[in-house]
């Protein structure tokens, strides 16, 4: 219950900013440290500026090259869950198989087994092996 509520309470504390900078998620910016470090001496700033923007990318690459950990462990909570409710569904498939065709939320089974599976190998693919 309490983790239904902090991720409900997540989204609706920062839904304005996702919902108008969705590119915000997952945006990368020089840390204050870094532009310090990175600054000639008397610099202009718009010079600083367009130098920064030109290192972007090249460091967005270096950077890409590396797995990300919080989406490893995401994937990993993914795939924990989904695979749950994918064996609950198997289980129901073994002990009668007509409760396959049962409709649940206007759906049938079937269908929701069939997304599940979907999600389990997204997620499956987004897990890095270190």
């Amino acid at each position: 219950f309490l983790l239904v509520f902090l991720l409900v309470y997540f989204f609706l504390r920062n839904a304005e900013s996702l919902y108008h900078h969705p590119s915000s998620i997952g945006a990368r910016n020089w840390s204050s440290l870094t532009v310090w470090r990175l600054r000639q001496f008397n610099e202009v700033p718009h010079l600083l500026q367009a130098r920064l923007a030109r290192a972007a990318g090249p460091a967005t690459a270096y950077v890409s090259q590396f797995p990300s950990h919080l989406l490893s462990f995401l994937a990993r909570f993914v795939s924990f869950v989904v695979g749950a409710l994918a064996a609950g569904i198997i289980a129901l498939a073994l002990v009668d198989e007509r409760l396959l065709e049962a409709h649940v939320a206007g759906r049938k089974l079937m269908w929701y087994a069939a997304i599940l599976g979907t999600v389990l190998a997204v997620s499956r693919a987004l897990i890095s092996e270190e």
